[in-house]
């Protein structure tokens, strides 16, 4: 069966932006650059990192732990963020099913044309630690690759946000020139093990595949993807957290946990843990490994994946990638 890897990309960055985690202190502010304005004369800013320039909301400041608009007061955020995977395929998992595997209610799904290219705009909530979040979400793009903006807000401040980030959203556009490099704006370093070879991921993540490109070529192949969590986060119980983590990796099913257990790693304690699983898509059987490290109010997640035939050799090598995780000098 053709497996099509962008579509889990979608879906874990999706599920890593909506946790409402919040990104470890000490990461480097977004490059924003005043971009030329638009028809209607709303002014724009673009964000090299995701390759996108976008509307300034009112009250909203530019957000120090991604790319995108923040406003502390009421927690609201605008976030974007660059895939290079395929449009149609990034997008198959935008459906009540598949979100609702997430933590998200789809309230209303719109087709829309975005800068001139196809896209999608999703009406979702999610409930998280306690607060009940309104998402507006919108990806578009091409057979190359796929932009994504979601706005969060909590519901009780819909009266107030709800159409102004909307607004914002649709206004998103491509900003041209060049994207920096992949894993510029991460505030931690790896040493790549198993043959593996990064690749241009979305937003700050750090995507290592077999050999460097997207899409992969079967469910089976290897994936490690380093991620810091960019929402603030009640962890509470970290070994509760770590578990309830890895439960929630995107494109898998019949999770069961093998082994888990306390790690530090560049002085962060964390947990360690080791899965079986089977792809949504193929039921091909895999191997899961993951380490959260806890940073601040924050976290870095770390997830491997790889078809079970090839456990022996690739674990090995996920644990090893996790290990020699260090974080950069401020």
């Amino acid at each position: 069966m053709n497996y099509r890897y962008p579509w889990r990309v979608a879906t874990f960055i999706a599920s890593w932006a909506c946790l409402l985690a919040i990104a470890p202190a000490g990461q480097a502010v977004p490059l924003l650059q005043k971009a030329a304005d638009p028809p209607g004369g709303a002014e724009t800013f673009a964000f090299p990192g995701a390759s996108l320039r976008i509307a300034r909301p009112a009250g909203f400041t530019s957000a120090k732990q991604f790319d995108g608009w923040e406003q502390e007061a009421s927690g609201a955020s605008v976030m974007l963020t660059r895939i290079p995977g395929p449009y149609a395929e990034v997008t198959k998992g935008f459906d009540a099913e598949t979100l609702k595997s997430r933590g998200m209610t789809l309230r209303a799904r719109e087709k829309v044309t975005v800068d001139g290219l196809p896209g999608l705009l999703l009406d979702v909530t999610q409930t998280g630690y306690g607060t009940t979040y309104a998402k507006w979400i919108l990806a578009f793009g091409d057979a190359t690759q796929t932009f994504m903006v979601m706005a969060s807000f909590p519901v009780d401040r819909t009266k107030a946000l709800a159409a102004s980030l909307k607004a914002t959203v649709l206004s998103a556009k491509r900003a041209g020139g060049t994207a920096p490099a992949p894993g510029a704006g991460v505030p931690y370093t790896l040493t790549a093990g198993g043959g593996l070879k990064r690749t241009a991921g979305p937003g700050r993540a750090l995507i290592y595949t077999k050999d460097g490109s997207l899409p992969a070529k079967a469910a089976e192949d290897p994936l490690f993807v380093l991620a810091p969590s960019i929402g603030k986060a009640l962890i509470g119980d970290r070994a509760q957290f770590a578990e309830q983590r890895l439960k929630q990796t995107a494109q898998i099913i019949d999770l069961v946990v093998t082994s888990s257990a306390p790690v530090r790693i560049d002085g962060l304690d964390g947990y360690e843990s080791v899965a079986t699983a089977k792809d949504k898509t193929s039921g091909t059987p895999l191997a899961v490994y993951q380490v959260i490290l806890f940073e601040g109010e924050g976290y870095v997640l770390m997830q491997g994946l790889v078809g079970s035939a090839r456990s022996e050799t690739y674990l090995p090598a996920f644990r090893a990638m996790a290990r020699s995780l260090k974080r950069k000098a401020p």
